[in-house]
């Protein structure tokens, strides 16, 4: 709502004599309002490219404290900002057909620090697990080795990448310490001849290491499963594959390491700490070994083992039933905790063919479970299409949102906007967005969209309570009217608590422009990180990549202010 239309609003509400607190608080609004307003007015805008000749990919990402961003990903050139003059060590650029990197930013976009490794068709994916107290970051994540064994015996090609130099075995766990500087301090891997594996865990906020944890005194401790026998795990096996626990000093020296398990798989989904003790959470299909119980369900059982801080087991629990209808991490798409540590979790279910279409169909499961994981309710939002849940959010009363995508104009998606089709002829998708009361009861849903593709990528609350959904539409009509300008643009749809579209904006160029996240800054302004493939060196103004492309994809991070304006350069920006 417009500054006027707010004191307009004021004005008619005390002409009908309404209760004064209800005056007040809209009073306090147009207060807000005006101040947004005016702050927007100052703040600076600006957008950055990354990337050289070739194509460049994000594969995670995590906010910092100073403002900036954190992102890695990796590259197919040898050139430009993360290219091979930036290689750790010493390379021989023809047997390198790849990179990976980590880049960290100020505030302001520009780098503070990249660390970028060669690569021969290795999968490389490290992910951020925190910050030491001297300012370092450290980074815990997972490689599938596709030369293994041969890896091992060809040091001289890989002397850039030093994760390459110490293979254990066909996947294996990566961890790594980056200075304040941007140093690479010091490499680990961990890992013998089979499998390892250590869960990660991706949402709106960034990409972390769910199994892992960096204490107070940045020990780091690392979790997992692992299927060896040897290496760093000899002679530790108890079964098909077990949990692992890695302590490791600040230097990266190995201080303790554990194994529990029994015959079968045992698996770890999230590490904690609880008071002073760490809390394990899992999976067993063993009963016998560490896990030895009577077995409570078919196949396998949730655990949580009590750990002390040198590895030691003080308790272990299972559920035995109770926590029927929690799914595994790796399955649920968002979740968060509330102050009485309940927890609301939404994930997947499906519809078999004739149930509610002839087809299997993906529909949206919100839940909620206490402190113990049992649950206590349990709502579908379903269609005859596919309803998927992406993000869920706490507003400050209780309330919460889930949003996602919906190809539905049926079931619970009856009555609201009509989805568009493809060229073949089916639907396409929306945004949606519901909300749920303290009780779980749904209060609200609505769709948003063209009659083209709409994805949602983030949904971030502002301080008055408002939402910002982020994320690419290739629709030119609809909540988009004539503000399309390439293939797909980024957009940002601002609603208020009651679903109104307040104003909505799209940015890009003749490209594929893809947001990964989005944020509001310390100033109020709105900062997105994604994707691009606007301004690939042709001659055309190319809308708000023009002139910035470096090669076939970039990486881009921009920065609107409090109204999602890019000055002096608005691409397809109209308010609604």
């Amino acid at each position: 709502m417009s500054v006027i239309n707010r004191f307009n609003l004021i004005v008619e509400l005390i002409s009908k004599d309404i209760e004064m607190h209800t005056i007040v608080n809209h009073i306090l609004a147009l207060g807000l309002l005006v101040i947004s307003t005016a702050s927007a007015l100052s703040q600076d805008t600006w957008v950055k490219v990354f990337g050289g000749s070739s194509r460049e990919y994000i594969n995670g990402f995590t906010p910092h404290s100073d403002g900036g961003y954190i992102f890695w990903g990796g590259t197919m050139g040898k050139d430009g900002d993360f290219g091979s003059k930036f290689w750790q060590g010493e390379c021989y650029p023809p047997f390198i057909s790849r990179s990976f990197f980590l880049c960290r930013t100020d505030k302001k976009g520009d780098v503070i620090w990249r660390v970028v490794f060669g690569e021969q068709d290795n999968h490389t994916y490290l992910y951020h697990v925190g910050s030491t107290t001297d300012g370092g970051d450290i980074f815990v994540g997972r490689a599938k080795y596709s030369h293994y064994p041969y890896a091992q015996y060809s040091w001289n090609t890989y002397r850039c990448n030093p994760f390459l130099m110490d293979v254990r075995g066909e996947d294996d766990i990566l961890i790594m310490k980056v200075s304040r500087h941007g140093t690479l301090e010091w490499t680990r891997n961990i890992g013998g001849s089979k499998s390892e594996w250590t869960y990660i865990r991706g949402w709106r906020s960034g990409f972390q290491s769910a199994s892992s944890i960096l204490l107070a005194s940045d020990h780091l401790i690392v979790s997992g499963y692992t299927c060896s026998n040897d290496r760093d795990f000899e002679g530790m096996n108890k079964g098909e594959c077990d949990v692992f626990l890695v302590c490791l000093r600040p230097d990266g020296r190995i201080l303790w390491k554990k194994t529990f398990g029994g015959a079968e798989y045992d698996g770890v989904e999230s590490i904690a700490m609880e008071g002073s003790a760490l809390v394990i959470t899992g999976e067993t299909s063993s009963i016998d070994g560490d896990f030895r119980r009577h077995k409570s369900l078919p196949g396998s059982d949730s655990f949580k083992l009590q750990i002390d801080t040198n590895g030691n087991l003080l308790s272990k629990w299972y559920p035995n039933g109770s926590e029927a209808g929690y799914p595994n991490d790796w399955s649920v798409r968002d979740k968060f905790t509330m102050k009485n540590e309940e927890s609301i979790v939404i994930t997947d279910t499906t519809d078999g063919p004739g149930t509610y279409s002839p087809e299997w169909k993906r529909h949206v499961l919100v839940m909620r479970f206490d402190s113990t994981r049992v649950m206590k309710t349990r709502n579908v939002i379903r269609g005859s299409g596919d309803d998927i849940g992406v993000t869920t959010l706490q507003a400050e009363s209780g309330e919460y949102y889930v949003v996602g995508t919906t190809s539905s104009d049926d079931g619970d998606f009856s009555g609201l906007r009509k989805s568009g089709v493809d060229f073949s002829g089916n639907p396409t998708t929306d945004v949606f967005v519901a909300k749920y009361d303290r009780n779980d009861r749904r209060i609200l849903l609505r769709k948003y969209g063209g009659s083209n593709t709409d994805e949602i990528s983030t949904v971030v609350q502002t301080r008055e309570g408002d939402l910002l959904l982020i994320g690419s539409t290739m629709s030119d009509d609809g909540v988009f009217e004539s503000r399309n300008r390439g293939e797909s643009d980024v957009y940002i749809l601002k609603i208020d608590s009651t679903g109104q579209v307040l104003w909505s904006r799209t940015y890009g160029g003749r490209g594929l422009d893809e947001p990964v996240t989005g944020r509001v800054t310390s100033d109020n302004g709105i900062m997105i990180l994604g994707t691009t493939t606007s301004d690939v060196g042709d001659q055309f103004n190319d809308g708000d990549f023009n002139g910035l492309g470096k090669g076939q994809s970039d990486i881009f991070i921009m920065k609107l202010d409090a109204n999602g304006n890019l000055k002096p350069t608005v691409s397809g920006s109209k308010t609604k």
